[in-house]
């Protein structure tokens, strides 16, 4: 019974990250017009990514186990909405990709760093 809630939170945490890194940029494009559409666009990028992306990590880090691979996929939806939206001729979103993993998985080393502290 506990597989099967760790599997459903998984494909729940998955959806989110389609619908946040993926779709949102999508929609963003296609719906704010255009003048305002880069700020938008800036928006996601620096502010509403990174943040979850650290939730992502936390929630990794403190359920564990099948959850470690949802940043993973966070970082991979990013990648695909990016090359949805700009063409795949972009690399440079891989490295905006990259950051955001990098900050899941410091989230997952601090909050693993801190049950450690509380454990003492």
């Amino acid at each position: 019974m506990k597989q099967k809630n760790v599997i459903t939170t998984c494909i729940g945490w998955v959806l989110i990250s389609t619908i946040v890194m993926c779709l949102l940029p999508v929609l963003v494009a296609v719906l704010v017009p255009s003048d305002a559409g880069m700020m938008a666009c800036l928006i996601l990028f620096f502010v509403v990514n990174p943040i979850y992306s650290a939730a992502v990590g936390i929630v990794a880090g403190k359920k564990g186990g099948l959850l470690l691979i949802v940043p993973v996929v966070s970082a991979l939806m990013f990648i695909l909405g990016t090359w949805i939206l700009f063409g795949l001729a972009d690399y440079t979103f891989v490295l905006y990709a990259a950051y955001y993993l990098l900050i899941s998985v410091l989230a997952v080393f601090m909050v693993n760093l801190l049950s450690l502290r509380t454990r003492r």
